[in-house]
């Protein structure tokens, strides 16, 4: 019987029109049937049983990635020298994907990178490589398999932007689905972001050192680029950590949610799929497990079903974050007299106080410390008292002496000092506007106030609440229907500024 015929006659018949067979059905690579007068003479036996083992799989319940990680395993340890010059291109790569010279070419170049060389070739070489290793073929262990996967990155993350992004993903994953210890996400882009979230959160605790560095990565405006910054770089991180914990305390009294939480949002679950765009077989059965990198981060595997509960990932870079680093900056520069002052963008005046008082507090505790320290040995006081009192016999006559044993009469009592007032800081709001909010606070005829600037009561609310947005960094006035109202929180601060 013709080959080419039974293999038309097989392909035809499975590819006809309306064909039930087709419905409901993944597309996934499928290998070519070759008659054996196509199949290349002296084609390694190991790749035969690969391919054998391909066609006589069930292609309706093991899936691709499946077929692709008992290839793997089939081939962990084969070894080629082919060498394939030609092109390969595929967006998921497997090696059924490839023809048997591709196949050869790549195991020639897999040969060569195991043994410490660089090879060039396809791109789409480099990611079955990668695909081997996230099911760690070619590993002593998931350790030895993620510094393999860093080479990679190191080697060929530098020709391919995209190869880069996505190992840079899948090393993340790699960590989590093999339950490394978190040391080994040290160096990945939401390591350090997800860190420094977590030391503004628990910013009472956290080291100065740590503060600052975690608020100047997080901040969008980079004020490291400054020449101020390079030259007074030690009094900036004390200042903009002064300023934080003050503005944090100040959250934390008079606000519902802490500061980081306003910046980063609160946690949430999401379903999430590890090794996203990678031809990955979940090989491990595991019924259940945890994952925690921080109080911000935490995975969590159910019946192979993965979730996430964590923040934003990766963390964003706050604007109003940046606004206040940004007059953290402003406000040093003035103190220090810099030629090249900068103006600040934020409005607040009650955070302008608390960045100015954690300056003036900074230049305090500089010049405090410039002082010269005169240190005193207090062994030698007897000595210096005894020679002292030799001296002054000597040199006192009688009357003296009588004069200096009189008695002194005692020096008044220092008059204590009255602390300052607190200052009470104006509102940019004109009267008419006050006086609604005045109706507010007391129970008075609101509709009346209103009225009287030719406003409804939503409009007048929304224009107030536009005005002191920059000051209170929230809405003053909530509607309880079509009843204007005030949140308890503000009550007090307003009849403070009004």
């Amino acid at each position: 019987m013709d080959a080419d015929w039974l293999i038309d006659l097989i392909v035809n018949d499975a590819e006809k029109n309306g064909s039930r067979s087709f419905e409901n059905r993944t597309y996934r690579d499928e290998p070519i049937l070759r008659p054996a007068s196509e199949i290349k003479p002296g084609f390694p036996q190991p790749l035969r049983e690969a391919r054998r083992f391909a066609r006589e799989s069930d292609q309706w319940r093991t899936s691709g990635n499946a077929v692709f990680a008992a290839q793997a395993h089939m081939l962990a340890n084969y070894q080629d020298d082919a060498v394939y010059a030609g092109a390969f291109q595929r967006y998921f790569p497997t090696y059924e994907s490839m023809n048997d010279e591709q196949l050869r070419g790549y195991f020639g170049f897999r040969t060569r990178l195991r043994g410490g060389e660089t090879p060039a070739g396809p791109i789409s070489f480099v990611y079955v490589h990668i695909y081997e290793l996230l099911h760690l073929i070619g590993a002593a262990d998931a350790q030895d398999a993620f510094r393999q996967l860093l080479s990679l990155r190191e080697q060929y993350g530098t020709l391919d932007l995209n190869l880069n992004q996505q190992l840079t993903e899948w090393l993340w994953d790699f960590v989590i689905y093999y339950q490394l210890p978190v040391e080994y996400l040290k160096g990945l882009p939401k390591y350090d972001l997800l860190a420094a979230a977590q030391t503004l959160t628990d910013w009472q605790a956290a080291e100065d050192a740590d503060l600052a560095a975690a608020l100047i990565l997080l901040s969008p405006y980079q004020v490291i680029r400054s020449r101020f910054y390079k030259s007074h770089s030690a009094e900036f991180s004390e200042a903009l950590c002064a300023a934080y914990r003050a503005y944090a305390d100040y959250y934390q009294k008079h606000r519902s949610r802490p500061l980081a939480e306003s910046y980063f949002g609160r946690c949430y679950f999401e379903r999430c799929r590890l090794f996203a765009g990678a031809v990955f077989s979940d090989e491990r059965s595991m019924e259940e497990t945890e994952y925690q990198f921080n109080a911000l981060c935490k995975y969590r595997c159910v019946n192979r079903n993965w979730s996430r509960d964590s923040i934003v990932l990766p963390p964003p870079k706050p604007k109003a974050l940046g606004v206040f680093v940004k007059a953290v900056d402003a406000e040093m520069r003035t103190a220090f007299h810099d030629p090249h002052p900068i103006q600040s963008n934020l409005k607040a005046a009650y955070t302008r106080t608390l960045i100015r008082d954690a300056v003036a507090e900074c230049i305090r505790a500089k010049r405090e410390r410039e002082k010269p320290k005169i240190v005193i040995d207090f062994s030698k006081l007897d000595a210096i008292r005894s020679d002292a009192a030799i001296t002054r016999d000597q040199l006192l006559t009688e009357e003296e002496t009588a004069e200096d044993l009189a008695p002194c009469a005692p020096e008044p009592p220092a008059a204590e000092e009255t602390p300052p007032a607190p200052s009470a800081y104006d509102l940019p709001i004109n009267e008419a506007e006050a006086a609604f909010l005045r109706c507010l606070l007391d129970g008075g005829d609101w509709k009346a106030a209103a009225a009287k600037t030719n406003l409804m009561p939503s409009v007048l609310a929304d224009r107030i609440n536009e005005t002191l947005f920059d000051y209170f960094a929230d809405t003053v006035i909530l509607f309880d229907g079509d009843r204007p109202m005030i949140p308890d929180e503000y009550i007090e601060e307003l009849r403070g500024s009004l």
